[in-house]
């Protein structure tokens, strides 16, 4: 542990006055100095947002059609949360998702998966390194006057950003754009394919098989609502909605 004494303004003087080195006194304030700046941890802002919309390759008239092109439906919330660059400038989102319950469908890796979404915020650095290198000169100089911590944040379609502790009922297939690995998929429609519960504690957690389906009744009420896109529904018309599309 290095310690740094105090020295006083009149002591300063005197040290000078008669004899000392103002260099010296000035290296040791320099010191100081950077001792006393180095516990301060630079906290990143969002320096842009900037808005998208991007054309679907499918468009869904109605949550029964997303349920039917579904490859699994879940309920869950997401507990982590991490930002990635893909190519030229564009974030995605990648949740660590807790599943509560398949309404429809399997999956093997139950309880998390990962979920992908475009958006997000990511450092300024990391965003200009995902450009080539013929256009990276170009951005710095426009980002310049920036700290190379600070964020860019992407908002694709109005949609906004998924929480810690975020419950949803997520209409899914498998996302085979980034690995091979079975956990991974993304909405069906985007975020057609996404309703919206409230934000709870991540440490509440429960798993609700497919196969013994009346412990559900154990869980959160049927109507705890849930809205996205498509509009609004409670849990129980969410269920009556995919026993129907798989009648």
């Amino acid at each position: 542990m290095i310690k740094v004494a105090s020295l006083d303004r009149d002591s300063w003087l005197k040290r000078n006055t008669y004899g000392g080195s103002m260099k010296k006194n000035i290296a040791v304030l320099s010191l100081i100095s950077l001792l006393c700046g180095c516990g301060k941890e630079y906290t990143p802002k969002v320096i842009e947002t900037q808005t998208f919309t991007s054309e679907l390759a499918v468009y869904y008239e109605s949550l029964g059609e997303i349920a039917e092109a579904s490859e699994a439906v879940v309920k869950g919330k997401t507990t982590e949360i991490e930002y990635f660059m893909a190519e030229n400038g564009i974030i995605w989102t990648k949740q660590r998702f807790f599943v509560e319950e398949i309404l429809s469908g399997d999956i093997d890796t139950e309880p998390y998966i990962n979920i992908y979404r475009m958006g997000g915020s990511i450092s300024l650095q990391d965003y200009i390194g995902s450009y080539p290198e013929a256009v990276q000169n170009e951005m710095q100089e426009r980002y310049k006057k920036y700290n190379k911590k600070d964020l860019i944040r992407q908002v694709f379609n109005d949609a906004g950003d998924i929480e810690i502790g975020q419950n949803e009922v997520a209409f899914l297939s498998k996302c085979r754009v980034f690995s091979d690995d079975e956990n991974d998929y993304w909405r069906v429609g985007a975020e057609m394919g996404e309703l919206l519960g409230d934000v709870s504690d991540i440490s509440k957690t429960q798993i609700v098989s497919k196969s013994d389906p009346s412990l559900a009744d154990d869980m959160e009420s049927e109507d705890e609502r849930y809205a996205g896109y498509m509009g609004e529904y409670s849990l129980g018309q969410i269920r009556e909605l995919i026993e129907t599309e798989n009648d």
